[in-house]
């Protein structure tokens, strides 16, 4: 499904004529369609990638991937090692006040500013200790699936769940209105969209998956 077809559904929804809508704007709605995207992903933690960099001694902030949403883990693994050893996961307020140099054996996730592309800030790691080597960071993290920038793009999102985007954007436009009869129009829509999720995080424990790897996925790591 592209991005106008998922479109002309949404207006549908909204009781507005599609070729010529008169309340809500073009692109007012593809801001929406993406914000609901990334709710969606993650939400069903759907969409998984893997993949590694190195780290250059004395830098202790590395950029991932924009459409980061979380992370699983993060694994550390120098020249000698023979497999990557998970790192575990902290909080800027559990970071030590004095610095120090060494294996990384911790990491903070930082978000995105914004939760599509164009943010302030992409989405980062930074380890602790700073690294004091080269080291080769494996990273797993949870993404959403792309946005799409042209009419014609196909959603990353298969067919069969394209509801939960038009159910998650028509809450958002609705949202914005704060008559009561919209905001129950809102309301309504919301729990339409978490009915379509329950029936999809239930495929997914069944077995059926659209998580995404790359070639690393089967690389052991050392917990």
């Amino acid at each position: 499904m592209t991005r106008e077809e998922l479109r002309r559904l949404i207006y549908t929804e909204l009781l507005e004529d599609p070729d010529n809508p008169q309340y809500w704007g073009i692109d007012e709605v593809n801001e929406k369609i993406n914000k609901a995207i990334y709710q969606y992903s993650k939400d069903t933690g759907a969409y998984k990638y893997r993949d590694t960099f190195n780290t250059t001694s004395g830098e202790d902030t590395y950029n991932l991937p924009a459409y980061t949403i979380d992370i699983n883990f993060i694994a550390v693994k120098s020249a000698s090692d023979s497999s990557p050893t998970k790192i575990e996961k902290i909080y800027w307020k559990d970071i030590p006040l004095t610095s120090t140099n060494g294996r990384p054996t911790k990491y903070v996730f930082l978000p995105s500013d914004l939760s599509v592309e164009g943010g302030e800030r992409l989405p980062s790691i930074l380890l602790y200790p700073t690294p004091d080597d080269t080291y080769e960071v494996m990273y797993d993290i949870i993404r959403s699936a792309s946005f799409p920038t042209d009419d014609s793009d196909i959603l990353e999102i298969p067919d069969m769940y394209k509801y939960a985007i038009v159910y998650y954007t028509t809450y958002l436009l609705h949202l914005k209105n704060i008559d009561e009869a919209s905001q129950k129009k809102a309301a309504g829509y919301l729990e339409l969209y978490y009915m379509e999720i329950r029936d999809l995080i239930n495929q997914f424990s069944e077995g059926y998956q659209v998580r995404k790897y790359n070639d690393l996925s089967l690389i052991h790591i050392s917990e």
